[in-house]
């Protein structure tokens, strides 16, 4: 394996094993990512707000079924421990709609060859999240990352990877630097803030009535911690009225922008 893909990814897995237990939703971020920018190489404008707000399905429904099935197949085999194998591609193909053969014989740069020649026979988006999923399910499944968090890849060549790996490790620590930066914002307050800030961090996009749910505050409590985390410039409402406003963290999701 190239040096500089080998080391990068050491330095991801170690990062993830240290950050990813407090911030859950970066992986659902990362995959939400994948899907968004590889619909967008289609000319579409699409944002990772559109795909992950409470309504998203109403508003962009065959979108969201594509974005579903993406990030079940990718969750499925991750949690599985499948080996990667011609099997297993073939699954993940099919998940996408495709009746595509992608070959692979026991070597990566062999199957990176293999997506790279069926780039002019699929469309983008799809070809885009074939390479970037694969990327991804090939260093899950070899034990070189725990997580699908390589991000969305460009071209299938060594240098495209080795980018989107040194993206990730960036991604990771800013999100990192933020969450601590406006966890320092909330000391004074009492616990229920710090309790909501958690479940922001991990619900980057949100009703008032899922984060009742969610976190077991009230009506009235939940509001008054929204209010404060307003205040502070770390949520900003999206749209609706009472139980149904909808919230995102901003800075959080600009990050995987």
């Amino acid at each position: 394996m190239d040096k500089d893909l080998f080391y990068g990814l050491g330095r991801l897995s170690a990062l993830a094993d240290l950050t990813l237990g407090k911030m859950k939703s970066v992986v659902l971020l990362f995959l939400a990512k994948h899907f968004v920018q590889s619909i967008n190489t289609n000319g579409q404008n699409l944002s990772i707000v559109d795909v992950l707000e409470p309504e998203a399905y109403d508003k962009n429904p065959k979108d969201i079924h594509k974005l579903v099935m993406y990030i079940k197949s990718v969750n499925n085999i991750v949690s599985k421990k499948e080996p990667f194998n011609s099997k297993l591609i073939q699954s993940f193909v099919k998940s996408l709609g495709l009746t595509i053969e992608v070959e692979y014989k026991n070597d990566f740069d062999g199957l990176l060859e293999s997506i790279k020649k069926l780039q002019d026979s699929i469309p983008s988006q799809v070809y885009y999240l074939l390479l970037t999923g694969l990327v991804n399910l090939y260093f899950v499944c070899n034990g070189y990352i725990k997580y699908p968090i390589i991000d969305f890849v460009k071209d299938a060549s060594r240098d495209a990877i080795i980018e989107a790996v040194a993206n990730s490790n960036g991604i990771i620590l800013q999100t990192k630097k933020l969450i601590k930066e406006d966890r320092n914002k909330l000391h004074d307050y009492t616990k229920s803030v710090p309790i909501f800030f958690d479940y922001v961090v991990n619900n980057p996009v949100f009703d008032i009535g899922m984060s009742i749910d969610e976190t077991g505050l009230s009506f009235a409590t939940s509001s008054k911690v929204v209010s404060i985390l307003e205040g502070k410039g770390i949520l900003e409402k999206i749209s609706g009225n009472l139980r149904y406003r909808i919230y995102k963290y901003t800075r959080m999701l600009n990050i995987f922008s």
